[in-house]
């Protein structure tokens, strides 16, 4: 699937899907069918977002994560000079927002020990 490069897009809850024009609606289309399509890259996608940059070594999955360099929703980045690591575009977060809003939220194993509490 190719996305747009110079993509911008309302996500699903945060924006009103009525007030976009032809473009942003059909990007949109293909961010939903990708998500429903592609849920096992999720986690992958929730693990760079919420703690990366990771090193190469740290990431769940390097398939799902050349997947996902693939469409633009991660990037490799250096840290501190260092090579090897993996970050979330801003168009990953609007892509996991949408993973979000059809398969719920993923939560951190720590914030669901708080939450069984």
């Amino acid at each position: 699937m190719e996305f747009a490069k110079d993509r911008q897009t309302s996500i699903p809850l945060n924006e009103r899907p009525d007030l976009d024009d032809k473009d942003e609606l059909v990007e949109l289309i293909h961010m939903l069918d990708f998500a429903k399509q592609n849920r096992r890259l999720h986690e992958q996608l929730y693990q760079l977002h919420s703690r990366g940059p990771l090193w190469d070594g740290d990431v769940i999955s390097k398939s799902d994560r050349d997947e996902l360099l693939s469409i633009g929703a991660c990037a490799k980045v250096c840290v501190k000079g260092e090579d090897g690591f993996n970050a979330c575009t801003y168009f990953g977060r609007s892509l996991l927002r949408i993973f979000d809003w059809l398969h719920g939220p993923l939560v951190e194993a720590g914030a669901r020990a708080k939450v069984a509490a």
